[in-house]
């Protein structure tokens, strides 16, 4: 498999460009920029911050990602060029999506979308990661896993398949509109609980 993550964030980058432009006469001088928990806005910022902050970070993660490949992509494996590239798209997406809604000035946007941002996340998290070889890049890389090839084998199967089901989990919870910190907690826990399973791994292989 070929490697594209960088190509993914510099298409992403011309996208949320695009749509800023698209947007840029209807804004007003404040614009909503961040969401609490309860998905009320606690933070506005600039026009011009609204317009650029999303572009110009999928423009730096695509310097980051196309370094990579310059770098490594020759040298990584094909299920971790796999999960680079989906993870790639997956985060391009998020943010255009959130670029979207926080241009389009429509107050329930976001409130609508951000509850199944974090489940289809983690269960891209799931699809992705299944198979990837132990690599510099992608992973749950620390030193337990880093050291041996059959812990990061066995702590990767048992989190692709958690963060599968976390994501459907919390995708359904989203549709049930249960309260938006559910989903983020499953989020939230399903990440760091690999780390603390690879550990446990690590003392019974």
């Amino acid at each position: 498999m070929k490697y594209y993550a960088g190509v993914i964030f510099a298409i992403g980058s011309l996208l949320a460009g695009l749509l800023s432009l698209l947007r840029a006469s209807s804004l007003p001088n404040e614009v909503p920029m961040h969401w609490n928990l309860n998905m009320q806005v606690d933070r506005y910022g600039s026009r011009t911050e609204a317009l650029l902050f999303i572009p110009i970070f999928l423009v730096v993660f695509c310097g980051i990602f196309s370094l990579i490949g310059v770098v490594s992509s020759t040298r990584l494996k094909f299920n971790t060029v796999k999960a680079l590239n989906i993870i790639s798209a997956a985060i391009v997406v998020f943010f255009l999506l959130i670029h979207n809604s926080m241009l389009s000035q429509n107050p329930d946007a976001m409130a609508g979308m951000f509850p199944f941002l974090f489940p289809s996340l983690l269960l891209v998290l799931g699809v992705a990661m299944n198979g990837v070889e132990p690599n510099p890049w992608v992973g749950i890389r620390v030193p337990w896993t880093m050291s041996n090839p059959m812990v990061w084998r066995i702590t990767h199967e048992r989190a692709s398949k958690l963060w599968a089901y976390g994501g459907v989990i919390g995708l359904i919870l989203a549709m049930l509109k249960t309260p938006i910190f559910v989903p983020v907690l499953i989020f939230v826990g399903c990440i760091l609980y690999p780390v603390f399973d690879s550990y446990r791994i690590s003392k019974s292989v």
